[in-house]
Order: structure tokens, then sequence, then C-alpha cells
């Protein structure tokens, strides 16, 4: 699976802001509700779904959905920092080698002086 951010945040963004809700009534049937009667747009209908699916709707809300979007950009930033620390301190690890072994070299030469 390819995971587009830059797609799903557009979608999100242009989303009905607010929050979901669902409800069963008593002949099965689920009806949705997006956004806020009080604050906005709002929006009611029937949905074709399972109770599962209209719960996983109403958690997934466009301001859910942007927040693991800034989390995802947030910790791909601190892997890429921690791969050029790594980088980093491996170079320094083998320059650091390299001083090693001429001094080892030079003690072994003063030796056998």
């Amino acid at each position: 699976m390819n995971l587009d951010l830059e797609d799903l945040k557009r979608k999100a963004e242009a989303a009905t802001p607010g929050e979901r809700e669902y409800g069963v009534r008593n002949d099965g049937s689920i009806w949705l509700s997006i956004g806020s009667p009080l604050k906005g747009p709002h929006y009611q209908g029937d949905i074709v779904a399972t109770a599962a699916d209209a719960d996983l709707i109403c958690a997934a809300s466009p301001s859910v959905v942007l927040e693991l979007i800034a989390k995802i950009e947030r910790l791909q930033v601190r892997v890429e920092e921690s791969y050029q620390a790594k980088k980093e301190w491996q170079s320094r690890a083998n320059d650091m080698f390299g001083e090693i072994k001429q001094l080892h070299a030079r003690i072994a030469e003063l030796e056998k002086e």
C-alpha cells in the first residue's frame, strides 16, 4: 500500500469539519451525522455500513486524520535527523579508529628504540 499523505491531507482539509456521530435504529439501519448543527455545516443521513464501519468513520474525523499526518511528518523528520546523526558518528568513529591505528604503530616504533 502506498500512503499518499499529501492527497490524504487535501481530502481531510476539504472534508466537513467537526464531530461524527452515528446510531443504530431498531430496524438495524444506521444513521450518520457529520459536522455540528450548532457550529457550522452539518449533514445527517442513512449509510449502508456495519456499526464497526460507522465507528471507524466517526473516529477518523478530519481533525484526527490531520493530527495523524502531522505526527507522521514529525516522526519522518526525526528519523532523517537520527540517520544523519548516525552517519556523523560512524564517520567520527572511523576517523578515531584510524588515529588509534596510527598511535599503536607509533607506540610500536618507540618501543623498538
